[in-house]
């Protein structure tokens, strides 16, 4: 590790500074150190590498009143974890405290030590403190990294840091400006630890003579304590290791994690407190020792009881209750039964998050949720390997241990939404952590050890379940969340959405009361969505305009009705995207997309050109241009079976085809019926009637293809007012799903034939 030159000039120092202090440890100059602290300092990090140049103060805590000298260090490197701060700094200075500006934080106003020490006649003195120095490492076999110092003062702080670690002498030596009298003490404690270990060498080797067994062997390390103590030579290192022993000892450990627990500890007991390695392994133990390896939730298997939760926490949803109910029930018969992994799919806003949540309260178990959202590298499912100043374990060791049980509800939310890149695929970590054939002994790099993940419940979300690898979607138990109609809206509003608001506002119902038609017209006219966050977001926005009028008017009992909602929300969006009285070449078709379902329509104009063609617009991927083709090509070869007067129609005209919304790229295989319908409605110049949608992808031998997504899709038809649903034959057995209210109101025609469709569509 080499200590650079000219790290900072005087000019760099800032006017104030911001202290940490340390617990336990005085740091001295001329090395290099990590530092954990706590989530509170997070955002003093910005500040000091922004306004400070990365410059910051260094005190001990224990005699932080009376310290006046302190270490300045300059930052190396940030690492944020969790709600931790770890910081790489090189100490690389004295500083002088002038006054204390505030204490939380530590900001003084200080001033710079500038240290005399090349001065002649401390030459001789600092070549015999080297000499004695480099036997003291030979004698006690320790390391010392030297190079690149700047100066003899930071020569002998580096060998003050590596020498002792006693707080009071360190902060004397720290105190300490004058060179020569810093060396003076440095040099006669040096003596004081080489006496004192050739002391103990020799005491061992007249005990050792005798040694035969492991018992010996023990009973040497017992009288090694006791000499220590006599020898008054116990430091805080020795306190550390035994308390480190005495927590391990006293928790129930996996036998290799046990045994790797114990060589770390021993590695540790080799090292100097203050050196980077250390703070690498005492971070591991501390990893370790809290690990819950044999702690966890006995889990409240009452099936009444978890059915009320579910039913208080979540208006709808029925079938996903059901099956919840379902794994439930499993688990009361077979409580070693390894559960299924739930994998939640459904749009923004329709409740996978709570459903899991509601799924821990029905457990009583703890509740942990981590996001995969843009994540990319593999490390953060695995971890990282313990070879560098900074590693971690992966997200999900680190969710185990704050969770502080072996079987929490664990939610994995976006998994849809994995990258990969050079530093692997995350993707792929994770199907060890949900196979149930092999997440026993989840493996992570920076634990090293197996774990057991098989007790814990994982849930996963997504939006788009084409958009998860079909690996890990094998693993998952898909549940689908498609969306709300608009009167479980107003009941999910009237019965969590509003009173939530109420209260987090800091309101009461005597204050604010919303009627039943104020809802269904904040969710028709300012709500264009599948679930129900966007219209919390306007209840919430009504909810502090009314909070305004009580602060300044004193004003009490708002009743809010339909007329009133525009005076706090402004106009409506018009969110309704239906078209009325459509011209012919104009259709509705029906789209899937991860935010729900959504009405599409298709535009076609056909018009003499002398080089007839087909042009596409409106940002068509590959898949819906395929469709337009195949649409076209069939029209052309079918021109009769539609009664469409001019034969050559298709031939002699050049036909455009529009999806609007062109800054919106679309694709899918579903379009193909629509493109048909809208094409044969230009060529006769019938119109399609504005109440009917349509959704089907055709092949070339007039068939129409079965599609997905049509909960997500009837339910966006119901919401523009859309009565009448032309679906592939196929597809018959999905409206099993739809709530019975939306199929009293709507009608659905099913084809297995494009000409039948097609037919069925114009002819009104």
């Amino acid at each position: 590790m080499q200590i650079q030159k000219a790290f900072f000039q005087a000019s760099d120092l800032p006017a104030q500074l911001i202290v940490v202090s340390l617990d336990r440890c005085v740091v001295l100059p001329g090395t290099i150190i990590i530092i954990n602290l706590n989530n509170s300092f997070r955002q003093h990090i910005d500040f000091i590498q922004r306004e400070n140049n990365g410059i910051l103060g260094i005190v001990n805590s224990q005699n932080i009143e009376t310290i006046k000298i302190g270490t300045l260090a300059k930052i190396l490197a940030v690492q944020l974890s969790g709600q931790d701060v770890i910081l790489e700094v090189k100490t690389v200075g004295r500083f002088q405290i002038k006054e204390v500006l505030t204490k939380n934080p530590l900001v003084v106003r200080f001033k710079f030590v500038q240290v005399e020490n090349e001065q002649n006649n401390i030459k001789a003195l600092y070549n015999t403190l080297c000499e004695r120095f480099n036997k003291f490492l030979q004698l006690t076999g320790r390391q010392f990294l030297e190079g690149g110092f700047e100066s003899i003062s930071d020569r002998i702080d580096s060998m003050a840091n590596a020498l002792s670690t006693d707080i009071g002498w360190r902060q004397e030596i720290l105190e300490t400006i004058d060179v020569k009298k810093r060396l003076e003490k440095i040099l006669n404690t040096l003596d004081l630890e080489m006496r004192k270990f050739e002391t103990q060498i020799k005491i061992f080797q007249n005990i050792g003579k005798n040694l035969k067994n492991e018992q010996d062997k023990k009973i040497l390390e017992l009288l090694h304590q006791d000499i220590h103590k006599q020898l008054g030579i116990t430091d805080d290192k020795e306190d550390d290791i035994a308390e480190y022993q005495k927590r391990l000892d006293s928790i129930d450990l996996p036998e290799k994690a046990r045994e790797e627990a114990e060589k770390e500890l021993e590695r540790l007991s080799r090292m100097s407190p203050s050196s980077s390695e250390a703070e690498v392994v005492r971070t591991y133990l501390g990893l370790i020792i809290d690990l819950p390896w044999e702690t966890y939730t006995e889990d409240g298997l009452d099936i009444k009881k978890a059915r009320k939760i579910l039913q208080e926490d979540h208006y709808g949803l029925e079938s996903i209750k059901e099956t919840i109910i379902e794994n439930l029930a499993v688990k009361v018969l077979n409580p070693n039964a390894r559960g299924a992994i739930l994998c939640f799919v459904g749009p923004p806003g329709v409740g996978k998050t709570s459903m899991g949540k509601s799924i821990a309260r029905a457990l009583g178990r703890e509740f942990y949720r981590i996001s995969l959202g843009g994540v990319r590298d593999e490390a953060e499912i695995r971890g990282h390997r313990r070879t560098y100043i900074g590693a971690l374990p992966g997200n999900i060791i680190q969710g185990i241990q704050r969770a502080g049980t072996n079987n929490p509800v664990f939610m994995l939310d976006e998994i849809d939404k994995l990258g990969s890149d050079h530093r692997g695929d995350p993707s792929s970590a994770l199907l060890e952590a949900l196979d149930p054939e092999q997440n026993n002994s989840f493996s992570d790099h920076y634990l090293s050890v197996p774990f057991d993940l098989s007790k814990v419940m994982f849930i996963t979300t997504a939006n788009d379940l084409y958009s998860i690898p079909n690996p890990l979607r094998d693993r998952m138990e898909v549940i689908q969340l498609p969306g709300y109609t608009q009167e479980e809206k107003v009941k999910i509003a009237e019965k969590h959405l509003v009173p939530r608001q109420i209260m987090s506002k800091g309101l009461a119902d005597k204050n604010i009361q919303f009627s039943e038609a104020a809802i269904k017209n904040i969710i028709a006219s300012y709500t264009a969505e599948a679930g129900v966050r966007e219209l919390e977001q306007k209840i919430a926005k009504i909810c502090r305009k009314i909070a305004v009028g009580i602060i300044e008017n004193n004003s009490r009992g708002f009743k809010i009705h339909k007329q009133d909602v525009k005076k706090y929300l402004g106009n409506g969006q018009q969110c309704e995207q239906r078209l009325k009285n459509i011209l012919p070449g104009v259709v509705a078709g029906l789209a899937w997309t991860p935010m729900g379902g959504e009405l599409l329509y298709i535009e076609t104009l056909v018009f003499k050109d002398p080089n007839p063609s087909c042009e596409l617009t409106g940002q068509l991927g590959d898949v819906m241009q395929e469709s337009a083709m195949i649409a076209l090509n069939f029209a052309q070869a079918n021109i009769g079976q539609f009664n469409i007067e001019d034969e050559n129609f298709f031939n002699e005209n050049k036909v455009h085809i529009h999806v609007p919304g062109g800054a919106v790229p679309k694709d899918g295989p579903s379009a193909g019926i629509t493109m048909l319908t809208a094409l044969i409605s230009r060529a006769t110049g019938k119109r399609v009637r504005d109440d009917i949608a349509m959704t089907g992808e055709i092949t070339l031998r007039g068939d129409v293809v079965a599609v997905g997504g049509v909960k997500e899709k009837v339910l966006a038809a119901y919401r523009e007012g859309i009565k009448c649903i032309i679906l592939p034959k196929n597809n018959k057995q999905d409206i099993d799903d739809i709530p019975s209210e939306i199929k009293k109101k709507m009608q659905f025609k099913f084809f297995h034939n494009m000409i039948d469709a097609v037919n069925f569509a114009l002819k009104d």
